[in-house]
């Protein structure tokens, strides 16, 4: 019986070990500075940076003199996907990794628009 419960208690711990390990590494990819160009998105919010952290997504638009925090961000295999309230709009970010660059879409209610995303810098 010692055995049995020992296996599975270590099988268990290398499950988990594995599990935030695969996500620590997949979240790593995308921690950094990205700009990001949104051609169809409404005027002044087309451009900016995309700093992108473990646990938050800060949006800052080129013509926009303040930032927007992120309400939540899950990463998966090789997908982002974040929410952040936009002048009362919650817009949704749905990112997937290519190479050394991101593309996706930001979807709010009252329409969407193609994101892509080019890396500044990496996590420092």
């Amino acid at each position: 019986m010692k055995t049995k419960n020992l296996k599975f208690f270590l099988a268990l711990t290398i499950l988990v070990i594995f599990t935030v390990t695969v996500k620590a590494q997949v979240t790593g990819t995308y921690l950094g500075k990205w700009s990001f160009n949104a051609p169809s998105a409404p005027e002044g919010y087309m451009n900016g940076i995309i700093d992108l952290k473990a646990d938050t997504a800060i949006i800052s638009f080129s013509d926009i003199p303040y930032s927007f925090v992120s309400n939540w961000i899950k990463a998966r295999n090789d997908s982002l996907i974040f929410e952040t309230y936009i002048n009362t709009n919650a817009v949704l970010f749905s990112l997937k990794l290519e190479d050394n660059k991101i593309e996706g879409e930001a979807v709010w209610g009252e329409g969407e628009t193609k994101i892509f995303l080019v890396r500044e810098s990496k996590k420092e």
